[in-house]
């Protein structure tokens, strides 16, 4: 992500909020545009915060979730 994602407001101003979420997920909207599936996992020790976005074919949502799930298990614990 361009930027780290700001607390929830306790005011909604929704074109600020497009505006904002644009800015969010432009690194990922070609993901979806193509209809792939994707997950992103934090990387623990950067000093800032890092995440790595795994990609995978259309409809392997569960096999992408799991292979992150597992992965953030072993950057987690070494």
């Amino acid at each position: 992500m361009p930027i780290t994602a700001p607390a929830a407001p306790e005011k909604r101003d929704i074109p600020a909020e497009m505006t904002l979420n644009l800015r969010l997920t432009q690194d990922t909207q070609p993901i979806n545009l193509f209809g792939l599936c994707a997950a992103s996992i934090p990387i623990p020790g950067c000093p800032a915060p890092v995440g790595l976005q795994l990609i995978g074919p259309a409809q392997r949502d569960d096999d992408l979730l799991a292979l992150a799930m597992r992965l953030d298990q072993i950057l987690r614990n070494g």
